[in-house]
């Protein structure tokens, strides 16, 4: 690992004792070296420190263990403790898709040098076990991306450090919406997205995440945040929701939404 390396991966936990280790693992084990590796844990009371405490004499590893303000009090102090060039949050129960992610993304970083932001796909994991590979193509970073409601999962976004330093996460603002919050923010800046079409992680979508246990107030902070930043689209994403709300309509948008967006693994 160098001085200032490539890449530095954030794993945030807390209570993750049954999951933490494979997302530890998947960071470790990549075949591209040169990453540093910040864990940030909440004052966990279980199993969570003593596994952690496993891995703690790699030299990438930087880990703390201490009580937080939540989730993206966690994330921004993550962003405090690392040095690398590009920033991935990988949380406790999501990893790495396979070894050669960060090589893979590495090469793509050299072939384009002034991206802000390199993205990919999502393998999605759910309770019932089965999976879904979520695609993110070009245009997830656009403004009418946005206002469709969805937005580019942070476990496949790598981005230059210094718009972490220069737009941290409205811990004060926003309880539930943090990350949608900045990152719609910075799609309306216009910054420079690169897509990937390859699988960067493997996501745990639980009906018992952060984002579905508090999804009613999700909604009423991204009704706020797409308000903010598209203003003049802003009526759009509220005719996208009406039929989201209609039985019939609501099942033909997201058949739609399968077909484009989603593939059986």
């Amino acid at each position: 690992m160098s001085a200032r390396p490539l890449f530095a991966v954030i794993t945030v936990c807390y209570q993750a004792e049954d999951v933490i280790e494979d997302t530890i693992r998947s960071v470790l084990n990549q075949s591209y070296k040169d990453f540093e590796y910040i864990i940030v844990d909440g004052g966990s009371t279980d199993g969570t420190c003593k596994i952690i405490e496993k891995y703690i004499k790699d030299p990438r590893i930087k880990y703390t263990s201490e009580k937080d303000k939540g989730l993206y009090d966690a994330m921004n102090k993550g962003i405090k403790r690392s040095v690398g060039a590009y920033i991935n949050y990988m949380n406790a129960g999501d990893c790495l898709a396979d070894e050669d992610v960060l090589r893979d993304v590495s090469e793509v970083i050299k072939e384009n040098p002034r991206m802000d932001f390199i993205y990919g796909n999502v393998l999605y994991r759910y309770d019932d076990g089965s999976e879904m590979v979520r695609k993110y193509p070009w245009y997830c970073s656009t403004g009418l991306y946005q206002l469709m409601g969805d937005c580019i999962n942070h476990q496949g976004l790598f981005a230059k450090r210094i718009h972490y330093e220069q737009i941290p996460f409205a811990i004060d603002k926003y309880r539930i919406s943090c990350y949608r919050d900045w990152i719609t923010h910075q799609c309306s800046l216009k910054k420079k997205f690169k897509a990937m079409d390859r699988i960067i992680c493997r996501f745990s979508f639980s009906e018992n995440s952060f984002t579905a246990l508090n999804y009613k107030e999700h909604l009423v902070e991204l009704d706020k945040i797409l308000k903010e930043y598209y203003p003049l689209g802003f009526p759009i994403y509220r005719m996208i929701k009406a039929v989201r709300n209609g039985k019939t309509s609501a099942k033909i948008l997201h058949r739609i939404y399968e077909i484009v967006f989603l593939k059986k693994k």
